[in-house]
C-alpha cells in the first residue's frame, strides 16, 4: 500500500480498491483471531460476533482498549480498539462491515485511516494470542512495520530479544549463500 499512498495523516481519508481488499481481509482475520482468543479465555466460548467478543476479551485483557501501536517509520501512533464498547464496535470494523455489504455506496469507507487501524487491531489481537510465545522467545521474526506503543514497552523489549536471538542463531546455522543462486 505504501508504494502508492504515503502513510501520512494528511491521507487518512484516501480510499482505493487496494484499501478495500486490505480492510476487508484485516477485519476478517481479526474476527478469526478474536474467536480463537475467546476460546483461549474460555474453552466453551460461543462468542461469534464482534459485540460478543467484547465481554470476554476486555474482561481478560483490559489494556487491550488502550494498546497503542506505532508505525515508527511514518511517525504514526494508533489505538485501534479505543472506541470499542459492548454494543459499539471500533470505527474501522463498522467501516469494513459497511464496505462488505454495500460496496457500491460505501466505497469511501476503505480509507487509509480505517485500513491502518484494522491492521493495527489485527496486530494487537495477534500479540495477545501469541503472548505466551513472545514471552518464551518462540515467536520470530519481529515485525518491521508495527511495534507496541510506550505502554507496552515490555512486549517490545521481549520481541527485540527474540529477534536478536533468532538472527544470531540463523547466522550460525545457515551456510553462506551465493548471489548466483
Amino acid at each position: 500500500m505504501a508504494r502508492f499512498l504515503a502513510c501520512d495523516e494528511r491521507n487518512d481519508s484516501c480510499f482505493s480498491l487496494k484499501n478495500t481488499r486490505l480492510l476487508i481481509t484485516a477485519a476478517a482475520d481479526v474476527d478469526g483471531v478474536c474467536k480463537q482468543l475467546c476460546r483461549e479465555v474460555d474453552s466453551h466460548s460461543r462468542a461469534n460476533t464482534i459485540n460478543r467478543y467484547h465481554a470476554s476479551l476486555v474482561r481478560q485483557y483490559p489494556p487491550m482498549l488502550d494498546f497503542e501501536v506505532e508505525l515508527p517509520q511514518y511517525g504514526l501512533h494508533l489505538t485501534p480498539w479505543k472506541d470499542w464498547q459492548p454494543d459499539h464496535p471500533p470505527l474501522w470494523w463498522t467501516a469494513s462491515n459497511k464496505l462488505t455489504h454495500h460496496r457500491h455506496t460505501e466505497y469511501h469507507q476503505a480509507s487509509l485511516k480505517n485500513v491502518l487501524n484494522a491492521i493495527a487491531g489485527l496486530y494487537v489481537v495477534c500479540l495477545y494470542l501469541y503472548n505466551a510465545k513472545v514471552r518464551l522467545k518462540a515467536l520470530a521474526p519481529r515485525p518491521c512495520l508495527l511495534s507496541p506503543g510506550q505502554g507496552f514497552v515490555w512486549l517490545y523489549e521481549e520481541m527485540n530479544r527474540v529477534s536478536a536471538i533468532t538472527a544470531e542463531s540463523a547466522n550460525h546455522t545457515r551456510p553462506p549463500q551465493s548471489l548466483n543462486q
